[in-house]
């Protein structure tokens, strides 16, 4: 599916404005937009394609497997 053709879906179910951040942007960024924005969701952009998706549960994920390399002694 073309990323066109995914906005223009979710534009018609959802209306007003679709929001993304850049694959490049960290976890922490997205959570900052999507707080500012109000939304549960963004998609992620990477060379003018959509590469996937990131929400409060992947935030979250993200997160903890954060926390776990922080407890790992170092060696």
């Amino acid at each position: 599916m073309r990323f066109s053709e995914v906005t223009d879906s979710l534009l018609k179910r959802k209306g007003g404005e679709i929001w993304s951040v850049h694959s490049d942007q960290s976890v922490y960024e997205a959570i900052e937009k999507m707080a500012a924005k109000g939304v549960g969701a963004l998609l992620v952009i990477s060379e003018g394609e959509l590469v996937g998706a990131i929400s409060p549960s992947a935030t979250m994920l993200a997160k903890s497997s954060f926390r776990k390399d922080l407890r790992k002694k170092p060696k």
